[in-house]
């Protein structure tokens, strides 16, 4: 009898809990800044840190991988599908949604995901108001 593989191998309850406790970095904030005025999806991540000069593709794909694994356990973003009119969130919890969309992501490489591919991502309601998308000037 073959055992069914383990769920959530990456969104572990620590893991979950760093990332939930973790700051906002630069590169989030500009993800963020993006889903303004438009839908998000992982191609705007990576978007974010070749416009910031990052060059390898394994790298930019682990730290992509992180900031989408942040913005979803904070709650920042909630993942799910658009159609013709509207965002439609999934039901899943924050862990299932890492978990599935990391394991697509991964399955991808060495390409890069396309905007709408793996999932859609949308600022959760209160960000505006509550987290300021604004970094200060340096």
């Amino acid at each position: 009898m073959t055992r069914p593989p383990q769920l959530h191998r990456i969104a572990t309850p620590e893991a979950m809990e760093t990332w939930r406790a973790s700051s906002r970095t630069m590169h989030e904030s500009a993800v963020l800044r993006r889903g303004e005025d438009d839908w998000l999806s992982p191609a705007d991540i990576v978007s974010v840190l070749v416009e910031s000069g990052q060059q390898n593709p394994h790298a930019i794909t682990d730290q992509a991988i992180d900031i989408f694994a942040r913005l979803v356990a904070r709650g920042n973003v909630r993942a799910g599908r658009i159609d013709s009119t509207r965002f439609i969130p999934t039901d899943a919890e924050p862990k299932t949604v890492i978990e599935t969309c990391v394991a697509e992501w991964r399955a991808m490489a060495p390409r890069f995901p396309r905007p709408g591919e793996i999932t859609w991502l949308d600022l959760a309601r209160d960000q505006l108001q509550s987290n300021p998308l604004t970094v200060p000037a340096s």
